[in-house]
């Protein structure tokens, strides 16, 4: 006979805790969710991301870091034109900042769902 590899009530407790975790990141990904466990680091250009982040953009973002929004809801709480807030959506996606589904809209077709695309943000700048 081989070598016997003890397992401990220790081992267990990590692995339900990894399966845990794991449920959770596919139940996040099933509702179109911000990941509730994860870490994403990205290198960008400075100059071009302050481009990005204009007084607008900050208020979608504001608005979806708190909840999910349609843009069509978007547009009416900030008080702009639907296809602006469609291509200000693109660009904080493009930047990583927020993520948007597409989900059925009951009788008329499906609309675009935009949320955080993460729980929080840090900037660093080196």
């Amino acid at each position: 006979m081989g070598k016997k590899t003890r397992i401990t009530v220790r081992d267990f407790s990590m692995l339900s805790k990894r399966m845990e975790r794991g449920v959770a990141v596919a139940r996040a990904l099933d509702r179109g969710e911000p990941l509730p466990f994860s870490k994403t680091v990205v290198e960008i250009d400075l100059a071009a991301f302050s481009k990005t982040l204009t007084e607008k953009r900050l208020a979608l973002f504001d608005l979806v870091r708190r909840d999910r929004y349609s843009v069509t809801d978007l547009a009416q709480k900030t008080g702009r034109d639907p296809s602006a807030v469609r291509r200000d959506v693109e660009l904080l996606e493009s930047a990583g900042m927020v993520r948007s589904v597409r989900e059925p809209n009951p009788g008329h077709g499906t609309r675009r769902i935009v949320h955080a695309a993460a729980r929080s943000f840090w900037m660093e700048a080196a």
